[in-house]
């Protein structure tokens, strides 16, 4: 008698994870992503091989994991949830370009 998983046995992962594979992940991947966020394990696979597999996070969130330092002031939360914007374009005299001004900054 033997030990181990044999060449039919699929192992603990196949019986608790759902089998998809690359491109339908590929395709579908947010749906995925939901479902992993909600609990389910995907075992992805590439030509029928198993390659990785798709599990939730366990533990904190990354704010749960920022409390401990917001609460003594080590780190301060992002105010906005705005995205950051990017400053305006400044307005050269006249027609000139940066290329123009370029030799003016290397005097």
């Amino acid at each position: 008698m033997t030990s181990g998983a044999g060449p039919g046995d699929r192992g603990p992962i196949a019986t608790r994870a759902r089998r998809v594979g690359v491109r339908e992940l590929k395709t579908n991947l947010s749906r995925y992503v939901a479902e992993v966020r909600e609990g389910a394990e995907l075992l992805v696979t590439h030509h029928g091989h198993p390659v990785a597999r798709l599990v939730p996070i366990q533990g904190q969130t990354g704010m749960e994991r920022l409390a401990p330092p917001i609460s003594h002031r080590e780190v301060t939360p992002r105010q906005s949830r705005r995205p950051r914007t990017v400053p305006r374009p400044v307005r050269l005299p006249g027609r000139a370009t940066v290329s123009d001004l370029v030799p003016d900054q290397r005097r």
